[in-house]
């Protein structure tokens, strides 16, 4: 997982020094299997018979009339994978957006992975929004979907609210980055100038 893990320990300047730092990486090894979100989706998202359980919430796949997924998100590619190796042909349809230049790093046949723009939005991720409402415009009662959020989700979904356009969106972007901002009060204004966030 680490891939210079030899060289940081024998950079090590003594056997207590090199021991310690094989200790510390295989820590950190651990923690990132942990975040994995292959091993997140799989962990709260489970058949078990007839019922898919998303955590501790059983729904009886027999009143599912079609599963879809959406979402966006740095880590989205890898968990739209997951999502269909637990779920295979169940998904009738699904879009997440993806960073730009990742899509050869997953497999997926029945959700879409769209490549997009991060941290800087762009027309690719707001197409893939659109489709995203498209899908959802179809659903009924009896239709489940899984939405796959994560990380760089606010960048990758941008869908401007009325009387913006997404050159507006863009630009302040840009501005907004190296002002110094939290990404919470980037997340704060990009809510505020979306058609989706903030429970629209």
């Amino acid at each position: 997982m680490i891939r210079n893990k030899d060289s940081l320990i024998a950079n090590g300047l003594s056997t207590q020094d090199r021991d310690a730092r094989k200790i510390c990486l295989r820590l950190l090894e651990k923690a990132l299997e942990a975040v994995d979100p292959r091993k997140v989706v799989k962990t709260a998202l489970r058949i078990v018979g007839d019922r898919v359980l998303i955590r501790d919430q059983a729904f009886d796949l027999a009143s599912v009339a079609r599963i879809m997924v959406v979402g966006a998100g740095k880590a989205s590619g890898a968990m739209a994978e997951a999502s269909e190796e637990i779920l295979g042909d169940r998904i009738d349809e699904g879009i997440v957006n993806i960073l730009r230049n990742t899509k050869s790093l997953y497999h997926t046949e029945r959700i879409e992975l769209n490549e997009a723009g991060h941290p800087t939005p762009d027309q690719a991720g707001e197409d893939g929004v659109q489709r995203m409402l498209a899908i959802i415009s179809k659903l009924n009662r009896n239709d489940m979907v899984i939405s796959l959020i994560s990380g760089g989700g606010s960048a990758l979904m941008p869908l401007p609210a009325l009387g913006i356009d997404l050159h507006d969106k863009i630009e302040l972007t840009r501005m907004l980055l190296p002002s110094g901002a939290t990404i919470d009060e980037i997340n704060v204004v990009r809510k505020h100038i979306s058609a989706i966030k903030g429970g629209r």
